[in-house]
């Protein structure tokens, strides 16, 4: 099974989401500014290299969209019911995918629901913890994330070191360890086996961020 610690990026978290039809072009929308870990701002890339082979290129659409998305069916008191949308937001989109700082949209399906909901991929709190939803049913394949550490590098820049691992399935064992750089984004990521081995490494080569 090929493993690839940058699920962020791939997630996701949006299978066909649904947009309310009814947002006003005239109403004001305000923007979602980026934060500065993770600073997807529109018009930006990041070139990747990954295990010294493969390169990839992350990037933002070229300007903040409008967008929200279905959270459900709503009940009222007299019984009646309607369908809910979060209030539109301007935010920026990577690969396709909206952002929403440290958020990003993720889908709840049967037998739990039918709606989205933001979830964090990312914090700047030591200590924080975060995951992906997914129907553990059949056992709990996600990647379980923690913010061990927020330091200072070589290079003097202040960084955010998250670690995760899995406790169940294929990856049961193995270590990811995340760098995120303020003001730059995510700038490196490892996978480790059991015996402190590395299986994967991505590295950031290039990046542009244009920064409004």
């Amino acid at each position: 099974m090929k493993k690839n610690i940058f699920s962020l990026f791939l997630l996701l978290f949006i299978t066909g989401c649904t947009k309310n039809p009814e947002i006003n072009s005239d109403d004001i929308i305000f923007i979602l500014q980026p934060k500065s870990y993770f600073p997807v701002y529109p018009g930006s890339y990041w070139k990747y290299l990954k295990d010294d082979q493969f390169v990839y290129i992350d990037s933002t659409a070229a300007t903040y969209q409008i967008h929200n998305y279905y959270m459900g069916v709503h009940h009222n008191e007299d019984g009646s019911s309607y369908k809910k949308y979060s209030n539109p937001v301007k935010v920026p989109f990577l690969n396709g995918q909206p952002i929403y700082q440290y958020q990003a949209l993720e889908y709840h399906g049967a037998p739990y629901g039918d709606y989205y909901r933001l979830n964090n991929f990312l914090s700047e709190k030591v200590g924080n913890t975060f995951s992906e939803w997914m129907d553990t049913r059949y056992g709990d394949f996600t990647e379980h994330k923690e913010v061990v550490q927020k330091t200072i590098d070589k290079n003097h820049d202040s960084i955010l070191i998250v670690k995760g691992h899995w406790v169940y399935g294929p990856l049961l064992g193995d270590t990811s360890i995340l760098i995120y750089t303020k003001n730059i984004g995510l700038t490196s990521s490892i996978i480790l086996n059991e015996n402190r081995d590395t299986i994967s490494k991505t590295i950031l080569i290039e990046y542009f961020i244009n920064k409004q």
